[in-house]
């Protein structure tokens, strides 16, 4: 019985997880998009952070010979709603990067508001309080089931039969 509430728990973190993850993998697809549809063939992108870091790794190929990559550089800064401390552009082998100082000073400020990596978007403080809603409900639960287990275990031990000495034959 324990065995399933612990599966179900993880199951249903799993599913927090999951949806929280799917937000920006779904970001990170619309901006592959984008950078495709200003005529960019086999593209890769790839959001990590690291130490609080965001770091936006970009490569793609193209016709042109002299692609420096300032038009995927200035997709990113206009429409990717994450925050990108770094940015390192590969276009048809030559990569180029620039932080976000230099960003901002090539192409002005955002047009739109960075969501960031730490949890300030509406997904991220759903999926907290969910996730503090559900370890609360997880405490609660185990609270129950210990208590009714010491419980089970009085009665079981009031209506044994006593155990009598063993007492060797003569």
């Amino acid at each position: 019985m324990k065995r399933l509430a612990d599966v179900r728990l993880l199951a249903l973190l799993m599913v927090f997880l999951v949806a929280a993850g799917c937000a920006s993998l779904t970001e990170l697809a619309n901006l592959q998009s984008r950078i495709q549809e200003e005529g960019y063939t086999e593209t890769s992108v790839y959001h990590r952070t690291s130490n609080g870091v965001d770091t936006l790794t970009i490569s793609a190929s193209t016709t042109a010979k002299d692609d420096d990559g300032e038009r995927i550089a200035r997709i990113v800064w206009d429409t990717y709603p994450d925050e990108v401390d770094q940015l390192v552009v590969t276009v048809n082998g030559k990569a180029n990067s620039a932080s976000h100082g230099q960003m901002e000073q090539a192409f002005g400020p955002r047009k739109i508001n960075p969501q960031g990596s730490g949890g300030g978007s509406v997904g991220g403080w759903v999926a907290g309080v969910g996730l503090l809603l559900l370890l609360l409900l997880g405490g609660v639960i185990a609270v129950l089931v210990v208590r009714s287990r010491r419980r089970t275990r009085r009665i079981q031990l009031m209506h044994q039969q006593p155990q009598y000495p063993y007492y060797k034959q003569p």
